[in-house]
């Protein structure tokens, strides 16, 4: 899967499930400062994350990624793994 298509599987999950306006998703949004994205937030995401790509994420994990461009990265690399 290409990192634009992981992108914007998960920009659409986050503009879903957390209710956020798709200008407000971009690449460099951050989690956490850009997205307001707290812990059981981001248990959340990780949940969602898992079930649309199949891959187990944890809040650290999360958190290490900081923006929405490495969290693509972070799925893209780990579904690699996986394969």
């Amino acid at each position: 899967m290409a990192s634009d298509e992981v992108f914007l599987r998960l920009r659409a999950i986050i503009v879903e499930q957390f209710g956020k306006a798709p200008e407000q998703v971009t690449r460099d949004t951050t989690l956490r400062g850009g997205l307001m994205l707290d812990s059981l937030d981001l248990m959340d995401l990780a949940a969602y994350i898992q079930r649309s790509f199949g891959v187990d994420a944890d809040g650290q994990a999360l958190r290490d990624a900081h923006t929405l461009a490495g969290l693509a990265r972070w799925v893209r690399e780990r579904r690699q793994v996986a394969a």
